[in-house]
């Protein structure tokens, strides 16, 4: 089967590009033929970089160079992780797939917010009724309740749990060097959203050091210009304890920052990129109540009882105890269920063209 993977090509600045990289190199180990046609990176709301052809990315072992969009038109199936422009869209009649990576309240927010200028949560509704888009697929299970409001019945999927390249992000390999190390680390990155942010986690990290002498606070992909001010503070407050670790904004080469660390602490309850990248590295995770992946969670919303989970996950490491599990992750296990949503797209494809 041929199959055409739209995204934005932008290798360590997206974590929608990062999961999609992990879609196709799934599907190219089931024997897939897969191209990957760039829709061009959109660093603020209403801008879009110009797509590229022939742009690679090595990492991992293996390396994915984006298409020219015009190989796309003779495709079994689109798998669409962005919008396709309409023009492309309207040059064939290839059955879509779409995969919404995006979280369900989180895209209810924006449109709320924004007064009508975007629309992320009626798009998905819009796109179920679309009858070239054969299924709408979520990577997670915690969001099916939410999207079938809006998603026709038989159109809607899950995947159970995201894929992560064992390739890329494993036990083994370089470790960063830590130019602010403590004797436990502590690393905070998730990006900085709407509907879920690191400040409360980052404030249960400050209780956790005060309990646990020698711990230092790290934060990544902190977002240039909004860590000023009333963030101030916070740092203020980390460096008073002695818990201040490295400030750095988003950066490339990240599994090597999960094995400096003795875990990461998430306001998320489900598989995102930052909890599952780090379980693959070895990582241990601190994530919000409800998260099946670790047996560390707490209420982000209660610092004091976040911050009891993060002692324990110390504790546990101190001990030497491993409670990281990568098994749900695997490329292998992603492309088979993929698989069998895609038999589906296709099947009825012919049946809409055929029967």
């Amino acid at each position: 089967m041929k199959i055409v993977h739209w995204a934005p090509f932008a290798p360590s600045r997206c974590g929608l590009y990062e999961a999609a990289r992990d879609c196709v190199r799934a599907d190219l180990m089931r024997g897939h033929e897969v191209l990957f046609c760039d829709t061009g990176p959109s660093p603020k709301a209403g801008e879009r970089e110009p797509p590229l052809v022939g742009a690679m990315d090595p990492r991992g072992g293996w390396v994915l160079e984006t298409s020219a969009w015009a190989d796309a038109t003779d495709a079994d199936l689109w798998v669409c992780h962005d919008g396709v422009p309409d023009q492309e869209a309207a040059r064939c009649q290839v059955p879509m797939i779409w995969l919404i990576h995006g979280r369900p309240y989180a895209a209810f927010r924006l449109e709320q917010d924004s007064l009508g200028l975007a629309a992320p949560y009626t798009v998905i509704r819009n796109l179920g009724q679309w009858p070239r888009v054969k299924a709408l697929v979520t990577m997670w299970d915690e969001h099916l309740p939410h999207w079938e409001l809006v998603v026709p019945e038989g159109k809607l999927h899950s995947t159970v749990d995201p894929p992560v390249d064992g390739g890329r992000f494993l036990r083994q390999g370089k470790v960063r060097e830590l130019t602010r190390a403590g004797k436990y680390n502590l690393l905070v990155c998730d990006s900085w959203r709407e509907d879920v942010d690191v400040y409360e986690t980052a404030v249960a990290c400050y209780h956790a050091a005060k309990r646990r002498p020698g711990t230092r606070v790290h934060l990544w992909a902190v977002e240039p210009g909004k860590d000023e001010g009333c963030w101030q503070h916070l740092y203020r407050a980390l460096d008073e304890i002695g818990a201040l670790g490295e400030v750095h904004a988003r950066e490339g080469s990240f599994d090597e920052v999960y094995r400096a660390m003795s875990a990461v602490v998430s306001p998320h309850s489900i598989g995102v990129r930052t909890i599952t990248e780090a379980l693959c590295c070895g990582t241990p995770v601190v994530a919000a109540s409800g998260c099946r992946y670790t047996p560390y969670t707490g209420d982000p919303r209660n610092v004091l009882d976040m911050a009891d989970a993060i002692v324990r996950c110390l504790d546990d490491v101190a001990d030497g105890r491993d409670e990281t599990d990568a098994s749900p992750f695997g490329l292998e296990l992603f492309g088979d269920r993929m698989e069998t949503i895609y038999q589906g797209a296709v099947g009825a494809s012919l049946e809409v063209s055929y029967g």
